[in-house]
């Protein structure tokens, strides 16, 4: 009996052996960029850490010493030069660690959702002392637990303070609420700010991508955009949304994730 031959299997001029080959060298490559991408993306975020807080004191300074009676005008401008450049380098900061978030995979992990709060909290105290901003922190009680990449959700949370930090500028009262609650297996974050409200205009284009209303202030590309935050939320099995809006009164931003129970 004549033995059966092999028969090789040509697509698009490769064959199958050639084709598994090739989609092995891709994974190779696919995996050793991703963790370069993972390693670059801890060295920028320690270095945004190391930077945005002597930024954020170099424009509270530049701002409050401004305001001096009797100053010069030269040394007035050059305040004036000072917190522009400062803004401008914060703003190429942000950027920076903005782009490389957008491509990283997400790395999710379980986490403990007030440790988590009170760390994002925390990173930003510095900056609403400056801006002058009471903050109120609700810590939740309950040790929930859920499952996102830590550095993507902390943006998120960073997005929402910042954003409801610039929302209380110029107003009388500045202050900014952080608040927890569990609905139908989610946790969710609120962050209620005492501020001008959006204008209808504002609201209806708040969650475009690349739209904000923080230029020309010290908050100006400090977040990821509110766009970009809702895709984070929901890449994680969450959502973010617009709970209130009151012209005069203040805004409420909510953001969902699933508990964790296993």
């Amino acid at each position: 009996m004549p033995k059966p031959e092999c028969v090789t299997e040509e697509i698009g001029g490769l064959t199958s052996e050639a084709l598994s080959e090739e989609n092995r060298r891709l994974r190779r490559q696919n995996f050793a960029l991703a963790e370069k991408l993972e390693r670059l993306s801890n060295n920028v975020n320690a270095l945004v850490h190391d930077l945005r807080n002597p930024l954020t004191v170099i424009i509270g300074h530049a701002q409050s010493s401004r305001l001096t009676e009797g100053l010069d005008l030269n040394i007035t401008r050059s305040f004036d030069v000072i917190e522009e450049r400062a803004k401008k380098a914060n703003s190429i900061v942000s950027d920076t660690v903005e782009s490389i978030i957008r491509l990283k995979e997400p790395k999710p992990e379980v986490i403990v959702a007030a440790d988590f709060l009170q760390f994002v909290v925390d990173d930003n105290t510095q900056l609403m002392k400056t801006a002058g901003v009471q903050l109120v922190f609700l810590v939740p009680k309950e040790p929930i637990r859920i499952y996102a990449d830590p550095q993507k959700l902390s943006r998120v949370y960073n997005t929402l303070i910042l954003n409801a930090c610039h929302a209380v500028e110029g107003c009388k009262n500045k202050r900014v609420i952080i608040k927890t609650a569990t609905a139908k297996e989610n946790f969710i974050v609120y962050l209620e700010d005492s501020g001008k409200g959006m204008s209808p205009e504002t609201q209806a284009k708040c969650m475009n991508p690349g739209f904000s209303t923080k230029k020309g202030t010290p908050f100006q590309s400090t977040g990821m955009g509110l766009s970009i935050a809702l895709e984070t939320m929901k890449e994680a099995g969450g959502n973010l949304w617009l709970v209130k809006n009151e012209v005069g009164v203040g805004s409420i931003f909510a953001a969902s994730l699933p508990i964790y129970r296993n």
